[in-house]
Formats: structure tokens, C-alpha cells, sequence
């Protein structure tokens, strides 16, 4: 616990950790009531954004034919999370949620395109595989999200997707 991040309000020392089974022989750290209490006491903006990009993103893979967890939804919320803790309380009002929206989607891409998304938790953990193909089509799926969030056209056409 010594080695997890510290803030202002550091939430995991408060409220512990579990270590719950991953498989068959492996384990993982969940910070479940950690997030529960910070979700708890996170400004309504912060939901809706959250809630946003889960409708863009099933709406982008409905339309393009993909599996909606290739962005998998912790993905979000770990981005989300760090802005929370970044940026001003008064930015998550509703006349900023677009800016928080994409805001969001650029650093989701950023960190798609270089493979590093860290831990919210756990600084060190990378929530990416590098080198993983899955990195790609992330990366496909947040263009065309960004992209219809921006009230732009889709960046890629289903061939493009298949030879990708």
C-alpha cells in the first residue's frame, strides 16, 4: 500500500484492497471500494461523461461491426478518474462536458498510440499489452469516436477495418 499513489485524499489507504482470484492460478488487485467511494463523491459531470463515451463507443461498434469491449469500459473510467483528480471541480459543469468528452478520447488515443494507459491505482501498471494487435483497432474505434463526437465524418470504412 506504501508504494500506491498518493493525493490529497488517498482513497486506497482508507478504504483497503482486495485480492480476488484472476484465474486459475493467478490473482489480481481490486480497488472496488476505493472506487466506489471516490465515484460516490464525484461530481455529476463526471458521470454523465462517463456514460457519454460508453453510448459512443457501443454506437461506433455497432456500426462498424466490432466487440464494444475492445475499449473496454475501466479504460475510460482509469482516464476519467486522473482528470478527476487533475482538473478543477467547476470543468466537470455540464457547459464543459463536450470538452471533458473529448478530452478524454485524445488522451485514450495518445495512450493507445503509444501503448501506455497507466493503472489510476497503480501508476506502474500499464493497462495495455504492448505490442498487441487489439492496439490498432483501439485505436480505429477511438478515431471514429472522436470523430463522431466532433460531429465529423468516420475516419475508416469497414474494408479498412478488415485489412487493419
Amino acid at each position: 500500500m506504501s508504494k500506491l499513489a498518493q493525493g490529497e485524499d488517498p482513497v486506497p489507504q482508507k478504504c483497503g484492497l482486495h485480492v480476488v482470484p484472476a484465474g486459475f492460478d493467478s490473482w489480481r488487485i481490486s480497488f472496488s471500494l476505493a472506487e466506489k467511494e471516490i465515484l460516490a463523491s464525484s461530481p455529476h459531470g463526471f458521470k454523465a461523461c462517463y456514460r457519454v463515451l460508453k453510448v459512443v463507443r457501443d454506437d461506433i461498434s455497432e456500426k462498424r461491426g466490432w466487440n464494444p469491449s475492445l475499449i473496454p469500459s475501466y479504460m475510460l473510467k482509469t482516464i476519467l478518474l486522473s482528470e478527476l483528480f487533475t482538473i478543477g471541480q467547476h470543468l466537470w459543469e455540464k457547459k464543459y462536458w463536450s470538452e471533458r468528452i473529448v478530452q478524454v478520447l485524445e488522451l485514450a488515443l495518445a495512450g493507445v498510440k503509444r501503448e501506455k494507459i497507466p493503472n489510476f491505482f497503480i501508476p506502474t501498471h500499464n493497462l495495455l499489452t504492448v505490442s498487441d494487435h487489439d492496439n490498432k483497432l483501439r485505436q480505429c474505434v477511438l478515431e471514429d469516436m472522436l470523430n463522431q463526437v466532433k460531429g465529423l465524418d468516420l475516419v475508416y470504412a469497414q474494408e479498412d477495418v478488415e485489412e487493419i
